[in-house]
């Protein structure tokens, strides 16, 4: 029995860093060491058939857990689109004076791209971008055709992938608003950067591609009987999402008990102040390692470790078994004579 809990601790360890090391594809690292211990006969038949059972049961329980984890990696990713969008935007400002047009328009004045377009050259993207076309709108044949192709840092990992080239970052323009009035972390202090939401997080937009020149506005965000209008503050995040505050911080705010942002928050001058604080939303780090990391750090010496014993234990079963073997053929050979 002794034997066979160890046997049983030492798949469980394994199996539980693989999940951490390899997300789904742990399983396959599990198998992978399963098959070496079974080839080198570390199992006997009886413990085969206990270990599948307890182990799929394990696997069952271990799967919420870990689908969990994999959204809290995709939190930290959502932190660190709009991290890498605020340092854009600075970019672009330092650069050109001022925030991109939130609409690029045409001639005629008629709007044919998105803002977000124009961040594309300041985003620090090794790999190629798609061939957009910015002589032609964002919904012309050429440019709906490199259109999937979306930047990831304008889609949050949750919804983003199952949405083609679909953003869920959207400006908050208006009158009276940060980016309107062109108000930055460099702003007169009067104007309380820190205050001002220069970027919204929207789940119910029915659908905005990133090169669409389309946003929210402060009404966007004031609730209609208890609902948000579609491009108001939304998320995949259960009942959290993020904004992006004229200081470049990230910030996340329950949208379950808020239900609209308080428009200090909204537009420059407004007669009530935000006091992040009470409203639970703190600032976001999106530098250093989320928590993902650290359990993939933690968990690797671990999986080296158990894996090594399990086959170490495997190896030394085996060659054991073949000593006995040849010990049982050669008192077979010597009762023969």
């Amino acid at each position: 029995m002794q034997f066979t809990l160890q046997t049983l601790f030492l798949l469980f360890v394994v199996l539980w860093t693989s999940l951490a090391l390899f997300d789904p594809l742990g399983i396959v690292a599990f198998l992978v060491v399963v098959v070496l211990a079974v080839s080198f006969r570390f199992f006997k038949r009886q413990e085969i058939v206990i270990s599948i059972v307890i182990l799929g049961v394990l696997i069952a329980l271990l799967l919420p857990a870990q689908s969990q984890s994999r959204e809290v990696a995709r939190l930290a990713h959502c932190v660190q689109n709009l991290d890498r969008i605020a340092t854009a935007l600075r970019a672009y400002r330092a650069e050109h004076g001022r925030y991109p047009p939130v609409c690029i328009t045409d001639a005629a004045g008629k709007p044919i791209h998105s803002w977000r377009t124009a961040l594309v050259p300041y985003l620090g993207e090794t790999k190629p971008q798609p061939q957009y076309d910015f002589d032609q709108p964002w919904d012309s044949v050429k440019n709906l055709q490199v259109i999937g192709e979306t930047p990831q840092v304008f889609a949050c990992p949750t919804s983003g992938d199952r949405f083609g080239g679909e953003t869920t970052y959207f400006a908050l323009t208006g009158a009276g608003t940060a980016w309107t009035e062109n108000i930055g972390a460099d702003s007169d202090k009067r104007f309380r950067p820190d205050q001002l939401v220069l970027v919204v997080e929207v789940a119910n937009h029915g659908g905005v591609r990133w090169t669409e020149p389309r946003d929210s506005t402060p009404e966007c965000n004031v609730p209609v009987k208890g609902v948000m209008p579609p491009l108001g503050l939304a998320s995949e995040h259960r009942d959290r999402a993020h904004v992006l505050c004229a200081d470049g911080s990230v910030r996340w705010i329950h949208t379950g008990s808020l239900k609209a942002l308080p428009s200090g928050a909204l537009t420059v001058g407004a007669a009530d102040p935000v006091d992040w604080k009470k409203l639970d939303a703190p600032v976001l780090n999106p530098k250093g390692f989320s928590r993902s990391t650290w359990n993939r750090l933690a968990a690797l010496p671990i999986w080296l470790l158990s894996s090594g014993v399990l086959l170490y234990r495997a190896w030394r079963s085996r060659k054991a078994a073949m000593s006995n073997a040849g010990d049982v053929a050669v008192e077979s050979t010597i009762a023969g004579s």
